[in-house]
């Protein structure tokens, strides 16, 4: 149920009059559709109405039962079923707490019409952590008669999402692929949603990535003491992609020195020139390579860390 309202204006020189609200006027549907209704009605003229009463029944005018209170002069209803009919009526209450008499009496049916929107946002990011996946994430959509998604894999790109392709039937908004593990390679993904009824959104624009291999860390070799005038030596992958060298005090935290370039280079030797400024003799130091192809934020794969000392030359 969604309710948006606006606290209407209490009057400090008001008196109690002993006389309750007229009856709301002008109870209409404004929208019925995909499991959401929407009325309005007219402001009551009284200066001293405080709220709305909405009232509801399904299926007939028997049953008719208070679902909230509203400052407003419109009430949307969602997650409702397609095919049930509802009745509403509303009455005004003063700030004395006296009720109007009942508005007239409105119903309508919200049928299924329209597909889902296309889902918006996806996300697609390699990942060679401790494991190899691609995570995908993707905006929750505002509709509330949305049932599930469905998630479509290729290897190939523009590829026509079926039943041949499809990977995951989901109800969130996020989804670890872990059945993607070729090195390298790169899939790509199309995302549709699915309402209640069956009907299904258009198909976005793909998204994709590569589950890259881990950069190598070659020179300086770990637990090292190196003279000074060295340079960085690193083993790229096998994809050209951004790398990120970070030096810190620690295995795990305390960044001391980094940087980032891009790099064409495959499964070659790369060199990179230290910031050597920032460097003690006799201190250890610890350094590791990530590397970047779908987030300039979130590593696609990173190397083991390596250590070592810096001596004079």
């Amino acid at each position: 149920m969604f309710i948006t309202s606006c606290e209407r204006p209490i009057d400090s020189d008001y008196m109690d009059d002993g006389i309750p609200p007229s009856a709301p006027m002008g109870l209409g549907v404004y929208y019925a559709s995909d499991g959401t209704i929407e009325i309005v009605w007219r402001t009551n003229p009284e200066k001293d109405v405080s709220h709305y009463l909405i009232e509801r029944s399904i299926g007939d005018t028997s049953s008719f039962t208070i679902l909230v209170s509203t400052y407003s002069d419109y009430f949307i209803d969602d997650s409702l079923d397609y095919d049930k009919l509802y009745f509403y009526r509303i009455r005004a209450v003063d700030q004395t707490s006296l009720q109007s008499p009942f508005s007239s009496i409105v119903s309508a049916r919200p049928v299924n019409r329209y597909k889902p929107q296309t889902p918006e946002g996806l996300l697609v990011l390699g990942r060679n952590w401790d494991t190899k996946q691609i995570y995908t994430a993707w905006k929750i959509s505002y509709e509330t008669d949305i049932s599930h998604y469905l998630l479509f894999r290729s290897n190939t790109s523009e590829f026509t999402p079926d039943s041949s392709n499809i990977i995951a039937t989901l109800n969130g908004f996020e989804y670890y692929d872990t059945s993607a593990s070729i090195l390298n390679s790169t899939y790509y993904y199309k995302l549709l949603a699915v309402d209640k009824g069956g009907l299904r959104s258009d198909v976005p624009a793909e998204g994709a990535d590569v589950i890259l291999s881990k950069p190598e860390p070659v020179f300086p070799a770990d637990n090292s003491v190196i003279p000074v005038s060295f340079r960085f030596n690193i083993k790229a992958v096998g994809r050209p992609c951004t790398y990120k060298l970070v030096v810190q005090s620690s295995p795990a935290y305390g960044e001391i020195w980094s940087i980032s370039f891009f790099s064409d280079e495959v499964n070659d030797t790369i060199e990179v020139q230290p910031g050597l400024y920032y460097l003690e003799y006799g201190r250890r130091y610890y350094w590791q390579v990530f590397s970047y192809t779908g987030s300039e934020v979130v590593p696609n794969s990173a190397s083991e860390v390596r250590s070592f000392i810096l001596r004079r030359n």
